[in-house]
């Protein structure tokens, strides 16, 4: 299949997403996904400060003052929508974390109860409980799902050893036990998708928002290169150095 060439690429509207609120710029959104947050801000003010200094020349070439008041404002909006997507992102951990702890809890159920079987079935002997009703059918991991099935598959034959089991668990049901860590995993999990979902608007206001200060920042170094066109050294500093070299540093620190 032959793919349509665009001239223009960053005109063309992307398909719209379902995680992303209709009221987003998903152009801008995608346009300002990947680029350095502190880098970003940094180089909008060197080109704030560009432009107040330049600002008849540019005004007569089509930047005029209310283009950088505006390039200002979106910087303060992309700073305060930043601050709460901070937010959000560290109540998501939170929940993370509360979800961990969770798992921690039945993955040590799991292995007092392994450890604790061989005596116990040997005590109550075959015919009482099948030993495959204990069996696991591959790795618990760390996942959520799998955790679920492994408890709700237990249930049965943990009850039927309530009273053998006892002395393993401190002297507590194993039944009652694996029913609160069921309901203990069931609304941790719960809470953290809640607040992932939560926090996925905020997400996309925070990437439009960047992609709007890059977009201006673009425009105005357009103009300049109109407004100085006869200038080369004033039309030289006019230029992303601090965002490039922040891009081009940022693939050795993900790594």
């Amino acid at each position: 299949m032959i793919r349509a060439q665009v001239a223009f690429p960053w005109l063309v509207d992307p398909a719209a997403s379902a995680s992303v609120p209709a009221s987003v710029d998903l152009r801008l959104a995608k346009r300002g996904r990947r680029e350095p947050l502190g880098a970003l801000l940094e180089q909008a003010r060197y080109s704030i400060g560009l432009a107040r200094k330049h600002a008849a020349p540019l005004a007569k070439s089509g930047w005029p003052r209310a283009r950088t008041d505006g390039l200002e404002a979106d910087v303060v909006r992309l700073e305060a929508v930043t601050a709460t997507h901070a937010d959000k992102r560290s109540s998501t951990r939170a929940k993370a974390a509360s979800e961990q702890k969770a798992i921690d809890e039945v993955k040590r159920f799991v292995r007092v109860l392994r450890a604790a079987l061989p005596m116990v079935l040997r005590e109550v002997g075959p015919s009482a409980v099948e030993p495959a009703a204990f069996r696991i059918g591959g790795e618990l991991r760390r996942s959520v799902g799998r955790m679920r099935a492994y408890l709700e598959s237990l249930d049965a034959g943990v009850k039927k050893l309530d009273p053998q089991l006892a002395p393993y668990f401190g002297g507590k049901r194993p039944s009652v036990l694996l029913a609160k860590l069921r309901a203990g995993l069931d609304e941790a999990d719960a809470a953290h998708e809640q607040e992932r979902e939560a926090r996925k608007p905020v997400t996309w206001q925070a990437y439009e928002a960047r992609g709007r200060v890059i977009q201006s920042i673009e425009d105005l170094h357009r103009v300049a290169r109109i407004a100085f066109d006869q200038n080369p050294s004033v039309r030289a500093s006019f230029h992303k150095k601090i965002l490039d070299d922040a891009r081009r540093r940022r693939p050795k620190q993900e790594a």
